[in-house]
């Protein structure tokens, strides 16, 4: 397997705003629910997706085809996240045990969706090489999709990459270091260029009590806006990232039955999440 870094540069100006938004998992009702939130409009805006928005969640297959269909017939481009490799794994069957004990720990996976929609229950003793040859044989558009995509995407606006870079003069010499690296913002390195990164949800940065906002790293010039989207439960939120003109903002979607007070968060790491508009839901 090619472990490469694959870049993607655009080199033109979005018509609109330049939105981001990250690890949403497979939740197709968030993800609609945000774009409608921030009346995201197609053909204008350029959207980006910032890695993992696959497994984990309920919808994942429902979401991939969206997202394919997007990325077809909009400005919509897509990195590769961590949790999307499941479908590299199962295209060269990599990694099989691994892949198998994935699959029996994970119960919400694009992959399961795949065997319910073809009439397959997934179990411990399968033949993992006769598993993957099967769901190749049937989704080969959608696992050929995920593993065509870039690893970072850059445009005249930003830097976007699911988890981390090296450096910013070498992004990296393995895909694992920019798609599965924790901790980012401990790397203490200056980008000239805004970096934007989700992967590891913002709480984990908390000194204190925990805040699901996007922060800005002033030390660095990375935006880490992974708001716990399904992996923190009932209280993860799913954020987009909103660049108009230079101007920068946030928006979010959580469920509607948590009520959740947020705040600024004073840390000597010079790191500062946002108070977003209207993150309160009615």
């Amino acid at each position: 397997m090619d472990r490469s870094i694959h870049v993607k540069k655009i080199s033109t100006q979005a018509k609109g705003r330049e939105i981001a938004i990250s690890d949403i998992h497979g939740n197709l009702i968030n993800y609609e629910n945000l774009l409608e939130k921030i009346k995201y409009q197609p053909h204008i805006d350029r959207l980006i997706i910032v890695g993992d928005f696959i497994e984990k969640g309920p919808d994942n297959l429902a979401l991939l085809r969206k997202l394919m269909k997007q990325s077809q017939e909009e400005d919509v481009h897509l990195v590769m996240g961590n949790c999307d490799f499941t479908c590299k794994n199962v295209l060269y069957s990599y990694r099989l045990d691994f892949l198998r004990y994935i699959l029996l720990m994970r119960k919400n996976s694009v992959l399961h969706e795949m065997e319910k929609e073809i009439g397959f229950t997934f179990h411990e003793d399968i033949d993992m090489s006769d598993y993957c040859q099967m769901i190749r044989k049937h989704y080969l558009k959608e696992l050929s999709f995920v593993n065509d995509l870039p690893h970072i995407l850059e445009t005249p606006e930003a830097i976007y990459v699911h988890a981390a870079l090296q450096s910013p003069n070498h992004y990296g010499d393995d895909f694992k270091e920019v798609i599965n690296t924790s901790f980012f913002l401990d790397q203490n390195q200056y980008y000239e260029k805004k970096v934007v990164v989700g992967h590891m949800p913002v709480s984990e940065y908390s000194h204190s009590i925990a805040s699901l906002n996007p922060i800005y790293d002033s030390k660095m010039n990375v935006y880490s806006i992974d708001g716990g989207n399904i992996v923190k439960k009932e209280i993860g939120q799913l954020n987009a990232m909103l660049i108009d003109k230079g101007s920068i903002s946030f928006a979010s979607r959580r469920p509607k039955c948590k009520k959740l007070k947020f705040y600024k968060q004073h840390t000597q790491r010079r790191i500062f999440p946002f108070l977003l508009h209207g993150i309160k839901e009615k």
